[in-house]
Protein backbone atom coordinates (compact mmCIF):
# COMPACT_ATOMS: atom_id res chain seq x y z
CA UNK A 1 0.00 0.00 0.00
CA UNK A 2 1.20 3.53 -0.81
CA UNK A 3 1.14 6.36 1.89
CA UNK A 4 2.13 9.95 1.45
CA UNK A 5 3.49 11.23 4.81
CA UNK A 6 2.92 15.20 6.10
CA UNK A 7 5.27 16.11 9.07
CA UNK A 8 5.17 18.96 11.67
CA UNK A 9 8.95 19.83 11.64
CA UNK A 10 11.25 18.76 8.78
CA UNK A 11 12.85 14.88 8.83
CA UNK A 12 16.47 14.27 7.39
CA UNK A 13 15.47 11.10 4.93
CA UNK A 14 17.02 9.66 1.74
CA UNK A 15 15.06 7.37 -1.11
CA UNK A 16 15.72 3.35 0.78
CA UNK A 17 15.48 4.87 4.63
CA UNK A 18 13.17 2.32 6.33
CA UNK A 19 10.62 3.67 8.76
CA UNK A 20 8.64 2.84 12.30
CA UNK A 21 5.24 4.31 12.63
CA UNK A 22 4.29 3.81 16.40
CA UNK A 23 3.06 5.24 19.41
CA UNK A 24 4.45 4.86 22.95
CA UNK A 25 2.45 1.54 23.18
CA UNK A 26 1.83 -0.14 19.96
CA UNK A 27 3.92 -0.30 16.89
CA UNK A 28 1.32 0.99 13.94
CA UNK A 29 3.29 -0.26 10.61
CA UNK A 30 6.03 0.63 8.47
CA UNK A 31 7.87 0.83 5.18
CA UNK A 32 10.23 2.56 2.95
CA UNK A 33 10.81 6.04 1.95
CA UNK A 34 10.71 6.42 -1.71
CA UNK A 35 10.00 9.97 -3.20
CA UNK A 36 11.47 12.09 -0.12
CA UNK A 37 10.96 15.20 -2.05
CA UNK A 38 7.29 14.19 -3.40
CA UNK A 39 4.74 17.03 -3.89
CA UNK A 40 1.48 16.34 -2.64
CA UNK A 41 -0.62 13.19 -4.88
CA UNK A 42 -3.89 13.05 -5.76
CA UNK A 43 -5.18 9.66 -4.85
CA UNK A 44 -5.56 6.66 -6.97
CA UNK A 45 -4.28 8.52 -9.60
CA UNK A 46 -2.68 5.86 -12.25
CA UNK A 47 -0.10 7.71 -13.68
CA UNK A 48 1.39 8.65 -10.19
CA UNK A 49 1.09 5.48 -8.88
CA UNK A 50 2.97 3.66 -11.82
CA UNK A 51 5.51 6.18 -11.42
CA UNK A 52 5.91 5.20 -7.81
CA UNK A 53 6.17 1.55 -8.75
CA UNK A 54 9.21 2.75 -10.37
CA UNK A 55 10.83 4.24 -7.96
CA UNK A 56 10.74 1.27 -5.49
CA UNK A 57 10.75 -1.68 -8.14
CA UNK A 58 12.00 -0.75 -11.69
CA UNK A 59 15.22 -0.55 -12.95
CA UNK A 60 17.95 2.09 -12.28
CA UNK A 61 16.37 3.24 -15.72
CA UNK A 62 13.16 3.49 -14.77
CA UNK A 63 13.40 4.49 -11.17
CA UNK A 64 15.70 7.67 -12.52
CA UNK A 65 12.67 8.44 -15.01
CA UNK A 66 10.08 8.13 -12.14
CA UNK A 67 12.01 10.44 -9.90
CA UNK A 68 12.51 13.07 -13.02
CA UNK A 69 8.56 12.36 -13.39
CA UNK A 70 7.59 13.52 -10.23
CA UNK A 71 9.46 17.00 -9.84
CA UNK A 72 9.75 18.09 -13.85
CA UNK A 73 11.23 19.78 -14.97
CA UNK A 74 14.28 19.55 -12.75
CA UNK A 75 18.00 20.43 -12.88
CA UNK A 76 20.47 18.06 -12.34
CA UNK A 77 20.87 19.04 -8.32
CA UNK A 78 17.05 18.97 -8.01
CA UNK A 79 17.27 15.35 -9.70
CA UNK A 80 20.15 14.50 -7.51
CA UNK A 81 18.20 15.27 -4.86
CA UNK A 82 15.30 13.29 -5.38
CA UNK A 83 17.27 9.91 -6.56
CA UNK A 84 19.54 10.12 -3.80
CA UNK A 85 22.66 10.41 -5.95
CA UNK A 86 26.03 12.39 -6.50
CA UNK A 87 25.46 15.34 -8.96
CA UNK A 88 28.92 13.48 -11.28
CA UNK A 89 26.47 10.64 -11.55
CA UNK A 90 23.19 12.02 -12.10
CA UNK A 91 25.45 14.47 -14.67
CA UNK A 92 26.21 10.72 -16.76
CA UNK A 93 22.72 9.56 -16.02
CA UNK A 94 20.88 12.06 -17.13
CA UNK A 95 23.36 12.32 -20.75
CA UNK A 96 22.49 8.92 -21.00
CA UNK A 97 18.95 9.67 -20.68
CA UNK A 98 18.94 12.73 -23.30
CA UNK A 99 20.98 10.63 -25.71
CA UNK A 100 18.47 7.57 -25.49
CA UNK A 101 14.98 9.69 -25.85
CA UNK A 102 14.20 9.12 -22.44
CA UNK A 103 14.80 12.32 -21.47
CA UNK A 104 14.91 16.04 -23.07
CA UNK A 105 17.22 18.89 -21.81
CA UNK A 106 16.12 22.43 -22.56
CA UNK A 107 18.79 25.22 -22.34
CA UNK A 108 22.07 24.03 -22.79
CA UNK A 109 24.13 21.53 -20.56
CA UNK A 110 23.22 22.98 -16.97
CA UNK A 111 19.52 23.46 -18.27
CA UNK A 112 16.15 21.63 -17.16
CA UNK A 113 15.48 18.32 -18.04
CA UNK A 114 12.04 16.49 -19.09
CA UNK A 115 11.02 13.45 -19.11
CA UNK A 116 10.18 12.53 -22.30
CA UNK A 117 6.83 11.72 -21.61
CA UNK A 118 6.74 14.49 -20.08
CA UNK A 119 8.43 17.13 -22.80
CA UNK A 120 5.87 15.67 -25.38
CA UNK A 121 2.73 16.76 -22.26
CA UNK A 122 3.92 20.23 -22.78
CA UNK A 123 4.04 20.09 -26.59
CA UNK A 124 0.68 19.16 -26.73
CA UNK A 125 -1.02 21.45 -23.69
CA UNK A 126 1.09 24.68 -25.69
CA UNK A 127 -0.60 23.57 -29.07
CA UNK A 128 -3.97 23.00 -27.48
CA UNK A 129 -3.91 26.16 -25.85
CA UNK A 130 -3.22 28.20 -28.79
CA UNK A 131 -4.82 26.59 -30.85
CA UNK A 132 -7.97 27.24 -28.72
CA UNK A 133 -6.98 30.93 -28.52
CA UNK A 134 -6.93 31.37 -32.53
CA UNK A 135 -10.35 29.77 -32.62
CA UNK A 136 -11.38 32.08 -29.75
CA UNK A 137 -9.90 35.57 -31.17
CA UNK A 138 -9.35 34.54 -35.31
CA UNK A 139 -8.46 38.35 -35.66
CA UNK A 140 -5.93 38.38 -33.04
CA UNK A 141 -2.26 37.69 -34.21
CA UNK A 142 -1.77 35.21 -31.48
CA UNK A 143 -2.33 33.87 -27.80
CA UNK A 144 -0.02 36.90 -25.85
CA UNK A 145 2.83 35.01 -24.02
CA UNK A 146 2.16 36.07 -20.38
CA UNK A 147 -1.64 34.38 -21.06
CA UNK A 148 0.12 31.04 -22.26
CA UNK A 149 2.56 31.29 -19.13
CA UNK A 150 0.08 31.03 -16.87
CA UNK A 151 -1.99 28.23 -18.69
CA UNK A 152 0.88 26.41 -18.48
CA UNK A 153 1.86 26.95 -14.72
CA UNK A 154 5.29 27.81 -15.49
CA UNK A 155 8.00 30.37 -13.74
CA UNK A 156 9.26 32.55 -16.23
CA UNK A 157 12.90 31.35 -16.16
CA UNK A 158 11.21 27.72 -16.95
CA UNK A 159 9.20 29.33 -19.76
CA UNK A 160 11.32 31.38 -21.56
CA UNK A 161 13.49 28.00 -21.90
CA UNK A 162 10.07 25.66 -22.83
CA UNK A 163 8.91 28.57 -25.70
CA UNK A 164 12.48 28.44 -27.47
CA UNK A 165 12.54 24.92 -27.82
CA UNK A 166 9.10 24.97 -28.81
CA UNK A 167 9.78 27.33 -31.60
CA UNK A 168 12.78 25.30 -32.21
CA UNK A 169 10.98 22.25 -32.73
CA UNK A 170 8.39 23.94 -35.03
CA UNK A 171 5.57 23.55 -32.76
CA UNK A 172 4.86 27.66 -32.17
CA UNK A 173 6.17 30.86 -33.60
CA UNK A 174 6.51 33.60 -31.46
CA UNK A 175 6.97 37.32 -31.44
CA UNK A 176 7.79 39.75 -28.68
CA UNK A 177 4.35 39.53 -27.03
CA UNK A 178 2.48 36.48 -28.50
CA UNK A 179 2.17 32.86 -29.59
CA UNK A 180 0.80 31.32 -32.73
CA UNK A 181 0.96 28.29 -34.57
CA UNK A 182 3.19 28.06 -37.69
CA UNK A 183 1.63 30.23 -40.77
CA UNK A 184 -2.00 30.63 -38.41
CA UNK A 185 -2.79 34.12 -40.00
CA UNK A 186 -5.67 36.14 -39.21
CA UNK A 187 -8.11 35.60 -41.77
CA UNK A 188 -11.13 38.26 -42.47
CA UNK A 189 -14.80 37.22 -44.20
CA UNK A 190 -15.89 39.31 -47.06
CA UNK A 191 -17.58 41.47 -44.50
CA UNK A 192 -15.05 42.21 -42.65
CA UNK A 193 -12.62 42.79 -45.74
CA UNK A 194 -15.42 45.26 -46.45
CA UNK A 195 -15.65 46.81 -43.08
CA UNK A 196 -11.71 47.49 -42.88
CA UNK A 197 -11.80 48.89 -46.73
CA UNK A 198 -14.40 51.16 -45.72
CA UNK A 199 -12.67 52.52 -42.09
CA UNK A 200 -9.27 52.64 -44.32
CA UNK A 201 -10.79 55.19 -46.78
CA UNK A 202 -12.57 57.27 -43.95
CA UNK A 203 -9.37 57.53 -42.23
CA UNK A 204 -7.79 58.66 -45.45
CA UNK A 205 -10.42 61.44 -46.64
CA UNK A 206 -9.14 63.37 -43.18
CA UNK A 207 -5.98 62.08 -42.65
CA UNK A 208 -4.73 64.63 -39.95
CA UNK A 209 -8.42 64.95 -38.27
CA UNK A 210 -9.90 61.04 -38.89
CA UNK A 211 -13.35 60.71 -37.40
CA UNK A 212 -13.59 58.87 -34.56
CA UNK A 213 -17.25 58.07 -34.23
CA UNK A 214 -17.19 55.32 -36.51
CA UNK A 215 -14.65 52.76 -35.62
CA UNK A 216 -14.98 48.97 -36.50
CA UNK A 217 -15.49 46.01 -34.59
CA UNK A 218 -12.40 46.44 -31.56
CA UNK A 219 -11.37 42.64 -33.19
CA UNK A 220 -10.79 44.40 -36.38
CA UNK A 221 -9.28 47.75 -35.39
CA UNK A 222 -6.83 45.84 -33.27
CA UNK A 223 -5.79 43.32 -36.41
CA UNK A 224 -5.60 47.02 -38.12
CA UNK A 225 -2.99 47.92 -35.40
CA UNK A 226 -1.01 44.38 -35.21
CA UNK A 227 -0.45 44.38 -39.31
CA UNK A 228 0.57 48.33 -39.09
CA UNK A 229 -1.90 49.80 -41.09
CA UNK A 230 -3.20 51.63 -38.50
CA UNK A 231 -2.06 53.70 -35.33
CA UNK A 232 -4.54 54.10 -32.33
CA UNK A 233 -3.59 57.28 -30.08
CA UNK A 234 -5.57 58.10 -27.11
CA UNK A 235 -9.36 59.04 -26.53
CA UNK A 236 -10.53 56.91 -29.71
CA UNK A 237 -8.43 58.76 -32.22
CA UNK A 238 -6.38 56.43 -34.94
CA UNK A 239 -4.47 57.62 -38.16
CA UNK A 240 -3.51 55.74 -40.95
CA UNK A 241 0.12 54.17 -40.25
CA UNK A 242 1.61 56.28 -43.35
CA UNK A 243 -0.26 59.84 -41.76
CA UNK A 244 1.26 59.41 -38.41
CA UNK A 245 4.92 58.52 -39.61
CA UNK A 246 4.28 61.59 -41.75
CA UNK A 247 3.75 64.35 -38.62
CA UNK A 248 6.04 62.39 -36.35
CA UNK A 249 9.12 62.92 -38.88
CA UNK A 250 7.66 66.47 -39.01
CA UNK A 251 7.95 67.04 -34.98
CA UNK A 252 11.15 65.30 -34.53
CA UNK A 253 12.53 67.38 -37.63
CA UNK A 254 11.17 70.75 -36.23
CA UNK A 255 11.95 70.26 -33.15
CA UNK A 256 16.11 69.53 -34.07
CA UNK A 257 15.79 72.35 -36.01
CA UNK A 258 14.03 74.67 -34.26
CA UNK A 259 14.13 73.76 -30.92
CA UNK A 260 10.99 72.63 -28.96
CA UNK A 261 7.48 72.10 -30.54
CA UNK A 262 4.59 73.32 -29.50
CA UNK A 263 0.93 72.36 -29.88
CA UNK A 264 -0.05 75.36 -31.76
CA UNK A 265 3.24 74.11 -34.23
CA UNK A 266 1.49 71.23 -35.42
CA UNK A 267 -1.93 72.10 -35.11
CA UNK A 268 -1.51 75.11 -37.64
CA UNK A 269 1.18 72.81 -40.12
CA UNK A 270 -1.29 70.16 -40.37
CA UNK A 271 -4.20 72.07 -40.56
CA UNK A 272 -5.96 70.02 -37.58
CA UNK A 273 -7.48 70.83 -34.24
CA UNK A 274 -5.89 70.33 -30.47
CA UNK A 275 -7.90 67.33 -29.89
CA UNK A 276 -5.97 65.21 -32.64
CA UNK A 277 -2.78 67.17 -31.93
CA UNK A 278 -2.88 66.10 -28.30
CA UNK A 279 -3.50 62.38 -29.18
CA UNK A 280 -0.46 62.78 -31.45
CA UNK A 281 1.94 64.46 -28.80
CA UNK A 282 0.77 61.78 -25.73
CA UNK A 283 1.18 58.88 -27.61
CA UNK A 284 5.10 60.01 -29.06
CA UNK A 285 5.80 60.79 -25.59
CA UNK A 286 4.48 57.40 -24.10
CA UNK A 287 6.59 55.53 -26.85
CA UNK A 288 9.67 57.27 -25.60
CA UNK A 289 9.46 59.59 -29.28
CA UNK A 290 9.15 63.09 -27.58
CA UNK A 291 9.67 64.09 -23.65
CA UNK A 292 7.10 67.00 -22.53
CA UNK A 293 8.85 69.77 -21.32
CA UNK A 294 6.09 72.49 -19.94
CA UNK A 295 3.48 72.06 -22.99
CA UNK A 296 6.26 71.59 -25.78
CA UNK A 297 7.99 68.86 -26.87
CA UNK A 298 11.36 67.79 -27.46
CA UNK A 299 12.76 64.52 -28.87
CA UNK A 300 13.95 62.14 -26.28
Amino acid sequence: AWAQVRFDEPVAAVKGDRFVVRDTQTTLGGGAIVAPHAGRHRRFHEPTLARLEALAHGSGADALTGALESIEPASEADLARAANLSEAEIRRKAADMVSTGTAVRLGGGGGLLYSARGWASVRRRAAEAVEAYHCRFPLRGGMPREELRSRLRMKQTTFAVVMARLVDEGVLETTEAAARLPGREAKLTAEQEREAARYLQLLAATPYSPPTDSPPEPELLQLLVDQGRVVRTADGVVFLKSVYDEMVAWVIERAREHGPVSISDVRETFGTSRKYTLALLEHMDRTGVTRRVGDDRVPR
